[in-house]
């Protein structure tokens, strides 16, 4: 490894190769290639979903998997790194109470998936994740979601920095707000107000094609490989709340 000064494009690079080749220091840990793959794909669509103002780049032996272009356009960025075919049905939502903003896109009863993976939640810019903010969601589609489908999403909350605590998780991943109820039922109003001004006839044929559009980030994975991961993932973090709710009341 050498540091040193060269000219350079405007923008960061950042390449990974041979990585533990010769310091397999957690190599035990790593799941298989594309396991890992889809971890880093999911890391960098959120990232380039909260900043459509800069241009993203994800090359995988030297095949490029996913591109975004800066244009400060979220609807380009999610057509970039989910599918056209969800770029056109989403529908866009907007809501401000004076204590929080939310922004962002909802899809049509035409895109759902089978999983709350496609719901991708920002918080002054941080990308997060919310079981309670995600029910919320789904909730304000109240009964047109057929049983275990679920939204695509892409939401941006604002609000003072005061009032969000991210301190709840050890990588930040995770929020708490001051008034998460008053939240949650701005959230629920807001997407149920929205779908009710739409046509909400479904065309069948866009989720089939949705799924053909994505499968390509996911190749070859074992989603019960991600699931067990995500379920160990999950139990680590209850049991740190947990542990974190014990030390306030202490």
């Amino acid at each position: 490894m050498s540091e040193g000064v060269i000219a350079h494009g405007k923008g960061t690079e950042i390449i990974v190769k041979n990585l533990f080749f010769n310091t397999p220091a957690r190599l035990q840990n790593l799941q298989s290639p594309n396991v890992e793959l889809s971890y880093i794909t999911d890391y960098v669509t959120r990232v380039a979903l909260c900043n459509p103002n800069i241009s993203f780049t994800l090359i995988n032996n030297d095949h490029i998997i996913m591109q975004t272009y800066g244009n400060n356009e979220l609807l380009e960025v999610i057509a970039s790194v989910i599918s056209n075919d969800a770029a056109k049905n989403m529908i866009s939502v907007f809501d401000n109470n004076g204590v929080y903003k939310i922004n962002g896109y909802i899809s049509n009863l035409s895109l759902t998936r089978s999983s709350k993976n496609y719901i991708y939640l920002f918080v002054n810019g941080r990308p997060v994740k919310s079981n309670n903010i995600n029910n919320a969601i789904v909730k304000g589609y109240d009964t047109l979601l057929m049983v275990g489908k679920y939204p695509v999403c892409v939401l941006n909350i604002e609000s003072d920095a005061s009032i969000v605590d991210v301190n709840v998780h050890p990588t930040k991943a995770e929020v708490r707000f001051s008034d998460e109820k008053m939240l949650l039922e701005q959230i629920t109003a807001m997407i149920s107000k929205a779908l009710k001004l739409q046509d909400l006839s479904i065309d069948m044929s866009t989720n089939e094609v949705f799924e053909k559009d994505n499968f390509q980030y996911n190749t070859d994975v074992d989603s019960s490989e991600v699931d067990d991961e995500e379920n160990d993932e999950n139990e680590e973090n209850d049991s740190y709340l947990e542990q974190v709710d014990e030390e306030n009341q202490n």
